[in-house]
């Protein structure tokens, strides 16, 4: 994510240790009002453990979020 006013880049697919994750992330989307950054990755150390897991990261709170669930 990078933030066009504070001209700061943040690495959003990491763990809440800020580690980064073991294997790739693609396809983001960024909401309107620029607060959550939707991502689909693969890797197993951001909680999901899936072929292809998507993430909403809260730019607020800086939480990262599993948001695609097997039911």
């Amino acid at each position: 994510f990078h933030d066009r006013r504070s001209q700061l880049t943040l690495r959003v697919s990491q763990t809440a240790a800020g580690v980064g994750g073991d294997s790739n992330s693609h396809s983001p989307a960024i909401s309107g009002d620029g607060r959550t950054v939707v991502f689909v990755s693969s890797a197993d150390n951001l909680g999901g453990g899936r072929a292809q897991d998507v993430y909403a990261w809260d730019r607020a709170t800086g939480l990262l979020e599993l948001v695609s669930r097997n039911q």
